[in-house]
Formats: C-alpha cells, sequence, structure tokens
C-alpha cells in the first residue's frame, strides 16, 4: 500500500494526506504525531507519552487526553492504519503509511554520497519543529537532543559539500556554505576557519579579518574561551605575520561532523568513557541506600561489561551526588566525555525514573527517556529497569559517537572509531556499504591484532553473508566464522559479540540446538540484559520445537530493549516463536512490523509469509513470496526448508505447505 500522509517536522511542523493541503491539527495532536514519527517506527509506551504531554494531569485524565488527541489525528491526518496499538499498550507509526521528512534526511544520511549530501542541504527547511510552543521538560528536553542531532546531521553535509567545492577550487560556493554552517551552529570554530580562509581564497581580506574578530568576540561570549592556537595560525598567515621566523601556511579546514570533541577522553580515537552518577531520588520517603545505590553500581556493572565503553568506577562517582554540581565540572575531574543522570519522582501510585544521557563538556542532555516501577522496588524490578536503562543508553551512545566521527575520513580514525562505523554498516545490513564494513574491520586487525571485537565482528558480518544469500561461497563463509569466532574467543572468552555469533551459527549451521543453547546460557551469563541473547536463544528454543520458552525468550528480548533500534531481530524472534506453537495471528503480526522497518533478517519474510497464508490471509501472503522471489530468483522450496533448522520434521513440512500455498515454487 502506497504510503498516504506526510509529516514535516523541518522547520514548522505540517501535516497532510496524499497531494491535499496541510490539516490544521491542535498543538497536542502536533505534538503527539511528531513523538510518534521520530520513534522511526519504534514503539512507544502510552504510559510515557502522557507523561510527556499532559505532565500536570492525573493519571486517568492524561489517557483520556491520550485517547481525543489519538482520535483526531485518525480522523483527520491518517488514512488507513498509519497508527497502531501494540499489545504492551504502546503506540507505533508504521512506516509503510506514513512519510517523514527527519526519516528521510536520516536516510539520506546513511547513503554518504555527494548526491544525497545535495539532497540533505535541500531537505533541511530549519530547525526540528522550529518555534514550537514548549510542551514539558521531558518533551522538551527530548526534542532539544533530537535537534542538535539533526542539525549535526545537517552540517555533516555541509562539511562534505564545503570539501567538494575546496577541492574543485571555488572559494565562493565554501564561503555560501560556511556561512549557512554557521547559521545552524554559530560555535564550530572550525566552521569560523572555513569561512576566513574562503574569503582570504578570494581576495577579501577585510571581511577575513572582521570574521575572525566575530569568532572570537562570539567564543568569549558564549564559551569564555580564546581562539585555538589553528585559527590564531591562520589569521597570522593571512596578516602576513611569520611566528618562529617561519611563514604560517594555511591548513585546509578539516571535515568535522559536529561541534570538534570535547577534550575529556581517553585517547584519541578510543572508547569513549562515561560516568554514571549517583541514583538522585526525589521521594517523600527516599528508598534505603542500599537499594539506590545498588542501581547505580548494577548500571555501572553491566555497561563495564561491554568493550566499547569505558565506564568510570562507582567509587569514583560516589562524591558527586550534588544535584547542583556542574556537568562541565564533573565531566573534568572524571575525565568523562557522557555523564548519565537517573532521578526517581513519585508518579501516582508508582515511581517514574527519569534516565539522561548527558554530554558533559555542553551540558546538553542527549537522550532522556523514562520507566516507571512499582513503589515496593522489588530485585527482580531492580534487574529489570537496569536492564532496560543499559539497553536504551548504550544505542545512544553509539549513534552520538557515530555523528562524531561521521564524514571525517577513514585513515584519521582509531580502531575504536573504525569498530563503531563498521558494526554500523554490519547492523544495517546495507549492501552499498557491506565491502567498507569489511575493509574496516580487516585495517583494525591489521593495527590491533590483539583487539578481539574486531575478530567477533568480522564473524558477524561472514554470517550476514550466509543469512542474507549474498556468499558465492557459502561453505568458505561459514569457515571463516568458525575461524574468526574461535580467535575472539581465545582473546576475550566473554566476549558477548562473538557468544552470540557461536551459539547462532551452532544452530543455524551445525543444527545443533543443545550445544548452541549451552552457549546462549553463558551469554546470557556475561551479559544478563543482552536484548539480543534473549533474542537469539528464543530462536534456539523455536527450533527445538519448545515454543512457549520461545515465546518467553522473545519477549523477554522486547520488554528490556523497548526502542531498541535492532528491535526487528526481537519481531522476527517473536514471529517464529508464534508461529511454532501454532499461534498464527500473534506470529503474523510481528512479521508484518519487522517487515515495517529499515532492516530485516531474510527468514523473516518466510515466516510473515506462511502465517499469513496459514490464516488464509492470500494476497498479503502471496505479496510477500513475491518479494522474496525477486529477491532470490531461482530459489526453490526445498532450498529454504534445508536452510531452516527444525528439529522436528512435522513442523518443517508444515512450513514448506504454507509456503508452497502462498506461492513459493515447489
Amino acid at each position: 500500500m502506497p504510503k498516504s500522509t506526510y509529516i514535516k517536522l523541518l522547520g514548522a511542523f505540517a501535516l497532510g494526506v496524499g497531494d491535499s493541503d496541510p490539516v490544521a491539527l491542535p498543538t497536542k495532536a502536533q505534538a503527539l504525531a511528531a513523538l510518534l514519527a521520530l520513534q522511526g517506527g519504534r514503539p512507544i509506551k502510552r504510559e510515557i507519552i502522557s507523561e510527556w504531554l499532559w505532565p500536570d494531569r492525573a493519571e486517568k485524565q492524561a489517557r483520556n487526553s491520550l485517547k481525543q488527541e489519538l482520535y483526531i489525528l485518525r480522523r483527520d491526518g491518517f488514512a488507513g492504519e498509519g497508527i497502531v496499538a501494540t499489545p504492551d499498550n504502546a503506540l507505533a507509526l508504521l512506516p509503510e503509511h506514513v512519510t517523514c521528512d527527519v526519516h528521510d534526511l536520516r536516510t539520506l544520511l546513511r547513503a554518504g554520497t555527494n548526491a544525497s549530501w545535495q539532497a540533505i542541504v535541500a531537505l533541511y527547511d530549519g530547525p526540528l519543529l522550529h518555534g514550537f510552543a514548549p510542551i514539558s521538560p521531558e518533551f522538551d528536553d527530548f526534542i532539544s537532543g533530537m535537534r542538535r542531532m539533526l542539525e549535526a546531521d545537517v552540517v555533516t553535509a555541509l562539511c562534505r559539500l564545503a570539501d567538494v567545492a575546496a577541492g574543485n577550487g571555488d572559494p565562493e560556493q565554501c564561503c555560501a556554505i560556511a556561512e549557512r554552517m554557521l547559521a545552524i551552529d554559530p560555535l564550530r570554530e572550525d566552521t569560523h576557519r572555513r569561512l576566513i580562509q574562503s574569503y582570504a581564497g578570494l581576495g577579501r581580506r577585510a571581511d577575513a579579518m572582521r570574521a575572525y574578530n566575530e569568532a572570537r568576540a562570539l567564543l568569549r561570549r558564549e564559551m569564555d574561551v580564546a581562539p585555538a592556537a589553528e585559527t590564531e595560525a591562520l589569521i597570522a598567515h593571512i596578516r602576513g605575520e611569520r611566528v618562529a621566523g617561519t611563514m604560517i601556511l594555511p591548513t585546509r579546514a578539516p571535515i568535522l561532523p559536529a561541534r570538534a570533541a570535547p577534550p575529556m577522553t581517553s585517547a584519541p580515537g578510543g572508547a569513549p568513557r562515561i560516568a554514571v552518577l549517583p541514583l538522585r531520588q526525589y521521594l517523600d520517603k527516599p528508598l534505603s541506600s542500599h537499594i539506590s545505590d545498588g542501581v547505580t553500581a548494577d548500571i555501572i556493572s553491566q555497561l563495564a561489561g561491554l568493550r566499547e565503553l569505558t565506564v568510570i568506577s562507582h567509587g569514583s562517582t560516589f562524591a558527586m551526588r550534588d544535584p547542583a554540581m556542574d556537568p562541565g565540572e564533573i565531566g573534568r575531574k572524571l575525565n568523562a566525555r557522557y555523564l548519565v543522570v537517573c532521578s526517581l519522582r513519585p508518579a501516582g501510585n508508582n515511581l517514574r525514573l527519569t534516565t539522561e544521557l548527558t554530554e558533559a563538556e555542553t551540558a546538553a542532555v542527549i537522550a532522556p527517556f523514562n520507566d516507571y516501577i512499582d513503589s515496593a522496588l522489588s530485585f527482580e524490578d531492580q534487574d529489570r529497569i537496569v536492564g532496560r536503562v543499559v539497553n536504551q543508553l548504550v544505542p545512544q551512545v553509539r549513534e552520538t559517537e557515530l555523528r562524531r566521527i561521521r564524514g571525517q575520513r577513514p585513515n584519521v580514525l582509531g580502531v575504536y572509531e573504525k569498530i563503531l562505523l563498521s558494526r554500523e554498516y554490519v547492523t544495517e545490513l546495507d549492501r552499498d556499504h557491506f565491502s567498507d564494513a569489511k575493509t574496516l574491520i580487516e585495517e583494525v586487525m591489521r593495527e590491533d591484532p590483539g583487539y578481539g571485537e574486531a575478530y567477533a565482528l568480522a564473524a558477524e558480518w561472514h554470517s550476514a553473508m550466509i543469512g542474507e544469500g549474498w556468499s558465492a561461497d557459502q561453505a568458505g563463509e561459514v569457515t571463516a566464522v568458525e575461524r574468526l569466532i574461535q580467535a575472539a574467543l581465545r582473546l576475550d572468552s566473554n566476549n558477548i559479540r562473538a557468544l552470540l555469533s557461536h551459539g547462532h551459527r551452532r544452530s543455524m549451521s551445525h543444527r545443533d540446538q543443545t550445544g548452541a543453547m549451552r552457549i546462549f546460557r553463558q551469554a546470557l551469563r556475561v551479559a544478563p540484559s543482552s536484548a539480543s541473547a534473549w533474542a537469539l536463544s528464543g530462536l534456539c528454543f523455536a527450533y527445538s520445537g519448545d515454543g512457549p520458552e520461545a515465546v518467553r525468550h522473545a519477549t523477554r528480548a522486547l520488554e528490556i530493549s523497548p526502542f531498541d533500534r535492532e528491535a526487528y531481530k526481537f519481531y522476527h524472534a517473536l514471529c517464529v516463536a508464534h508461529y511454532t506453537i501454532g499461534d498464527y495471528e500473534q506470529a503474523a503480526d510481528w512479521g508484518m512490523r519487522a517487515l515495517a522497518g529499515e532492516s530485516l533478517w531474510r527468514g523473516t519474510r518466510g515466516f510473515t509469509a506462511a502465517s499469513l497464508a496459514a490464516l488464509g490471509r492470500w494476497r498479503e501472503a502471496r505479496e510477500i513470496t513475491t518479494q522474496m522471489r525477486s529477491l532470490a530468483p531461482g530459489r526453490r522450496i526445498g532450498e529454504v526448508l534445508h536452510d531452516l533448522p527444525y528439529q522436528d520434521a512435522g513442523r518443517l513440512r508444515r512450513y514448506g505447505e504454507h509456503l508452497v500455498a502462498a506461492g513459493y515454487p515447489e
């Protein structure tokens, strides 16, 4: 079905259906549409929406207000089923029904071509929700964080276009681009240097000096800093001065996708340092310190188990309890790039846990999110909350770090940054960048042969080549996966990525569900909040025939990471699990959700089509099998069944019958 509703969030808000003019909506309906659209198809809990949009209303009143605004949106703005409710009391937009300019911008950013950079700049019509009225501290902070990230994306595109213009010897175009960059982010000193150097290239020395003086005054007024040595050297050259008897030559402005990285890092190109501050309580009867400190310590412990972060110890952060302390000061004292601040407040009969990921240098909140827990906090609640906090924090750190390095030349990236970028390419399952991922991983393996994560990621790369049917030598890929996994585990026996690849390949390639489950149990001991471990172990249970346990594991994955960017894996696991127990309605529902995302596993189409066929929904089933056949022409049902590791021959036969009924060739 073609997309029928469009939402414009860049610049002023607008929403329309088809080719019609934008519809007039109340402010809260606009805020609701924006909040749903910015989730990128992921569901968001009704409780969070109510808390963010109606913070001053009682729980029942807020629920009724949400129902009213939903009614207005569905009546006036969304044809068909654009907004769906999930079984876990959440709401989501279906991407196949809705077009959003923010989503389009992110898609263009991933393309990484000059044409896509130009398209991003053309698409950007102003700041996210420009001029939008304040709604609540939580909603406003969320929009502010998203606004900064989107501005960084646009500046990335402009940086790349400025480099092209500089390479073409077009300083006039460089000037125009630098001026637009400064209109978006006036505090980027590297952009001021671009403008100064472009003026000098045009022979406009007076304009270059004026731009320098304006930059110096702005940096002093807004940040209380003097221009960097590189800026002073550039202006010395323009003045014709010499430094230490040598003429200072101008250098090409660096490609930086966002504000210059703060000095609070472990090492250039190294994993970012993150500090989890003590839990802050705003309760009439605060929780005892052993519980509140336990939550903080558990978050630190689980983050510390991830090799991609450098986590500061609980002992070092214990003294940072004062909420009045300046984030920049805390960051400098702890040498941390990011701070995590969790706070507890009353919310009716429950407690609201607010977690904020903050950039220490700027004090900007990158990602605030809420959770709700019973006021009698149990150890089970504590484990669940810690798991959800960790699973929401890590993707936000990755995304922020990616924005920092996007646009930089590969030869200036450090080991950690290359791993981060290659992981992004592997996760997206994007053929255009898949070979780039392999190149980056191999560079890391040469530069740091003792880094187990590189071998684990290389194994995942080869595993994706198998799973997506992209390899011309599947036997060779399987051998490579086994070799790389063993190398990763020799270097780090608790590497969660290697353990998951090992278990998944044991299940899929070797049909050894018992051995795979032993590996997944080890992975869950190492990382009990790994949503991927729960999802993949759920698939293992399904293939071994234990449908109820498969459902439990896959559901657990979604519970602890409901907004995960890789939620398509959880939806796929739930689809397979429900299909295994014969609940075709649920299987079809979860499969359709997985298919609505940007990324999906190849097998999702098969299980979704089989579930729809079992329900007699022939048209939908055949549409999906048509897609399957176009992606793998000439493939027959026997090949599909050969790749499926069901231990029960009856289940395997039933799956084949359903796919054939859906139109797959015998």
